[in-house]
């Protein structure tokens, strides 16, 4: 019986080779034409973070790169990479950086990336390739480095013997200057801090303290030298109030509390003694306490910010009612007749200064320039992050360079994601210029807030 079962099993397999052997139709397979990267990544044990760094492929463009790029500083001249494909037979690695040098790439080979990198990957097939242009996008800029630069120079004329600028709206500033016996404004728009078109100005007082200019809602404010105070609805055209009392210091505009309306926040000389006061429509004036040794009435940086959704005034240094220059740090606090000391006169790290400018830029308030008691004039930068309750001395990377020469009363604001320094003075000269700084970590923080 077995015996006749490998019988028939034997005639089959012989059927089945006859068979296969009759058939004339060759067997072929096809090779991969697939070129294509489909991931890629980076490593060395060296470089923190390099191996958590995530790609984009382009496949249209032949473009790989990381769109979040590292920290300044990063080396990315021997880094490991890890390439997929489907199937390639080679890739060849194209450097152009620190010579031109092409080879076959391996798993173990280290690929310098200070330069684009030019992968061109062939298919299974020998012949299909496709070129990727390869970057490991790094910073240029260091994000704590401030990077100074003069803008303009001698944009107002040739002679100055007083300037001050206020912000008009967003990208549009006066710059008020007086030469001589003339006061005339320059006006720039549209954030452009290079270019300023001269206008006269028709009723502007001969006498006016040009530091004293001030944004007061829609209007402007300027105080004399006799202690009258002018206004004009368009920084043009001025006239005299007829304030009914002496109007010492101008200290400054802002909307206090929950109030709609701007409260300006005057000292007035009322019978040989020094209050405090405030209007919101230069005409009726809220009379407040007599003015306390330490609080500055000329000479003094002021600035409006917003804490708590609250508009407040600060006042940093100065001369006070005992021509005393201070250091000290005073908030307003409810309607502008109201003054809180920040930091006791004294104690503020800046030093007892007169002239220095303040201005937000990020999310710190920068202090600028200004004179010590001894009338000699500084390039010092301080900042603070609680709105002048402290203060940091800037480090080097953030100094202005040596070719900006010490000086106090200068104008600062903020222009998108620049700061501008404008005019200023030392002790024999008022200096036609103006200085943008330029810092990453400020410029990123300013770019949240809008988004915000």
């Amino acid at each position: 019986m077995k015996r006749n079962f490998y019988i028939l099993l034997s005639a089959c397999v012989g059927l089945i080779l006859t068979s296969c052997m009759d058939n004339d139709t060759p067997i072929t397979y096809e090779v991969s034409k697939d070129a294509q990267i489909y991931d890629f990544s980076v490593s060395n044990d060296s470089i923190e973070g390099l191996g958590d760094v995530k790609f984009s492929i382009d496949q249209l463009a032949g473009l790989i790169y990381n769109r979040d790029s590292l920290p300044f500083g990063t080396k990315v001249e021997d880094v490991i990479c890890s390439i997929t494909t489907k199937g390639a037979s080679k890739i060849e690695v194209k450097e152009s950086y620190p010579v031109d040098t092409t080879f076959t790439w391996k798993t173990e080979d280290s690929v310098n990336f200070v330069k684009p990198v030019v992968f061109n990957v062939y298919a299974a097939d020998l012949t299909t390739s496709k070129s990727y242009k390869a970057f490991i996008n790094v910073h240029q800029i260091n994000p704590d480095s401030m990077f100074w630069n003069q803008t303009v120079n001698d944009v107002f004329g040739s002679v100055i013997d007083g300037q001050k600028t206020v912000k008009v709206s967003d990208g549009v500033y006066y710059s008020y200057v007086r030469s001589g016996a003339t006061t005339s404004v320059y006006k720039t728009q549209n954030g452009n801090m290079s270019v300023w078109a001269q206008q006269s100005l028709t009723g502007f007082p001969s006498d006016a303290t040009m530091q004293s200019i001030t944004r007061f809602g829609e209007q402007f404010v300027v105080k004399t030298e006799k202690g009258g105070l002018y206004v004009s609805n368009d920084g043009i055209s001025w006239s005299n109030t007829n304030a009914p009392y002496i109007i010492t210091s101008v200290l400054g505009a802002y909307v206090p509390g929950q109030s709609t309306k701007p409260v300006l926040s005057v000292v007035v000389n009322k019978g040989n003694q020094y209050f405090y006061a405030a209007t919101s429509d230069l005409s009726t004036y809220k009379i407040g306490g007599t003015v306390v040794a330490g609080f500055p009435l000329k000479g003094f940086g002021s600035y409006t910010y917003t804490s708590f959704y609250n508009e407040r005034l600060m006042l940093a240094g100065g001369k006070d009612i005992n021509n005393e220059t201070i250091s000290a740090v005073w908030s307003s606090m409810t309607d502008g007749t109201d003054w809180a000391l920040t930091s006791a006169n004294g104690s503020a790290v800046f030093g007892r200064k007169e002239g220095v400018a303040i201005t937000q830029y990020g999310n710190s308030l920068y202090l600028i320039g200004g004179f010590n008691e001894a009338g000699v004039a500084s390039n010092e930068i301080y900042t603070s992050v609680d709105f002048g309750y402290s203060w940091t001395l800037v480090d080097a990377l953030i100094d202005l360079p040596e070719a900006y020469a010490a000086r106090g009363y200068i104008d600062a604001t903020t222009v998108g994601e620049n700061i501008y320094l404008i005019g200023g003075r030392n002790n024999t000269t008022w200096f036609n210029q103006i200085w943008s700084g330029f810092l990453l970590n400020a410029a990123e923080e300013i770019r949240a807030n809008n988004n915000n």
